[in-house]
């Protein structure tokens, strides 16, 4: 009994999950929208975003430099200035049906803004749910945590398309947004992120 269980646990858990590949946040890093995950873009692969956020235009770029270790860039002009950041994240631990995965980071390496270490895990869930949580300096000194849904299972692919709704918690702020797939590998990006309304395109290869 336990091991029919068990298997259809696991169909279960291959049906519903599918985050696809790795997105660009708005940080520039592979995450949801400020947060970091324990993904990374795969070697010799890229993501990139566009994004527009009330007073602010963000275009970042990440690269998978090597096996599991990926580099990005995030460049956010404001209306007086315009601020560059460099990321860097390497893959400790990958993610497997029952283990969670674990990455390490540095994001804004030069420190034009705030230089914040992470490390932070992964984890899928049944059911479409997938958690991340984690704790370092800077911005993420307090601890952070954060949940995505894959809604398309509950509604069919052939009606509405790939839809992830995203919500994280870091230092007493909830952002929360949603990632659509316009066509394979390309998403549309909305949401609310540090008391700003965004909206962008990622495109991950």
């Amino acid at each position: 009994m336990f091991k029919k269980i068990f298997t259809a646990l696991l169909l279960l858990y291959f049906c519903q999950n599918n985050w696809g590949l790795a997105q660009p946040s708005l940080n520039g890093a592979t995450g949801l929208l400020e947060l970091p995950t324990a993904d990374v873009v795969k070697k010799e692969s890229f993501g990139i975003g566009i994004y527009s956020a009330d007073d602010v235009k963000i275009r970042n770029m990440g690269y998978g430099l090597a096996e599991k270790l990926e580099v990005s860039f995030a460049n956010e002009k404001h209306d007086i200035e315009q601020i560059n950041k460099f990321n860097v994240k390497y893959v400790l631990l990958s993610e497997t049906v029952l283990t969670p995965g674990l990455a390490v980071g540095i994001n804004d390496l030069t420190g034009k803004s705030e230089r914040s270490t992470f490390a932070v895990v992964s984890k899928g869930l049944p059911l479409g749910f997938r958690v991340h949580a984690g704790i370092g300096s800077g911005d993420f000194e307090k601890g952070f945590v954060a949940l995505e849904k894959n809604i398309t299972p509950l509604l069919g692919a052939n009606v509405f398309p790939s839809t992830t709704l995203l919500v994280e918690y870091n230092d007493n702020n909830i952002n929360y947004g949603m990632r659509m797939s316009i066509v394979p590998d390309l998403k549309l990006n909305l949401g609310r992120s540090d008391h700003k309304t965004f909206i962008g395109l990622t495109y991950a290869k």
